[in-house]
């Protein structure tokens, strides 16, 4: 799945985000692009929502939402 993530302003925010997805029991994997402002997130339908994967991006202060 992509997210699209605004707000991140530097590399301390990418991997910011990466940690905190990472860490949501379902996930993965995290990748985060900052130049192209996206996550892109391998994650177990079974254990976890994409809403919820995006409502963590988005308790972290930034703009997060569903790509496609």
């Amino acid at each position: 799945m992509e997210i699209e993530v605004k707000g991140m302003t530097c590399g301390g925010c990418s991997r910011g985000v990466e940690t905190a997805v990472r860490a949501l029991e379902g996930v993965a994997s995290c990748e985060v692009s900052l130049a192209e402002e996206t996550a892109r997130v391998v994650f177990d339908a079974a254990t976890i929502t994409p809403g919820r994967i995006v409502e963590r991006i988005q308790q972290m202060g930034f703009e997060a939402r569903q790509k496609g």
